[in-house]
């Protein structure tokens, strides 16, 4: 029951409206055809699981996202064991943050995850 379940999802995702072919905070953009990820000019390089993180991350910006909610889109009912989220979310940040002078990640300790741009913040 729970795989027909996940694959009736799966095809309601794929039938639904379209999904918006880039998505852009401040200078993070995604690609979704080409499943390419730039910061300005440069080329960021992400598994495809941390790619599919930031791209729901990115689709839900500036609102915060829970832990249930993204481990829901990316795994469904297979949770993961331990805690592979944080290590990824950690992952993402090391790529998309750490090397840039404005972080987009942020952490709400005890509600979840965004990715806001400087701009999102004085609105």
């Amino acid at each position: 029951m729970a795989e027909l379940l996940l694959r009736i999802q799966a095809v309601l995702r794929r039938s639904s409206t379209p999904e918006e072919k880039v998505l852009q905070v401040g200078d993070l953009r995604l690609e979704l055809d080409s499943k390419r990820v730039f910061r300005g000019d440069t080329e960021l390089k992400l598994n495809p699981t941390a790619f599919r993180i930031l791209a729901f991350l990115m689709q839900k910006s500036p609102e915060v996202v829970s832990r249930e909610e993204i481990e829901d889109e990316i795994w469904g009912f297979q949770r993961v064991a331990g805690d592979n989220l944080r290590a990824h979310i950690y992952q993402i940040r090391k790529i998309v943050d750490k090397p840039f002078e404005e972080p987009l990640i942020e952490t709400r300790h005890g509600f979840g995850w965004a990715v806001r741009a400087k701009e999102d913040l004085e609105e």
